[in-house]
């Protein structure tokens, strides 16, 4: 093998080493992507549970109970 050629596998190896660390990163990417959108959704889900929740204690107080309010 001459010089060349050495020095062409070499630039190819390092190249190599570069596309291996942008892929890992582009799917830790990808991962946390995924993870955000989930998290979102699950606020959203606990954002409408607690319109719920308020909505339903909403209802007039009967004489024995107190209606109390946290805002």
């Amino acid at each position: 093998m001459q010089d060349w050629e050495v020095r062409k596998v070499n630039q190819l190896y390092t190249q190599l080493d570069v596309l291996q660390v942008e892929n890992r990163m582009l799917k830790n990417s990808v991962e946390i992507a995924g993870f955000e959108e989930r998290l979102d959704a699950v606020e959203k889900a606990l954002e409408r549970l607690i319109d719920v929740i308020d909505r339903s204690t909403d209802v007039k107080p009967t004489r024995s109970s107190k209606k109390t309010t946290g805002k």
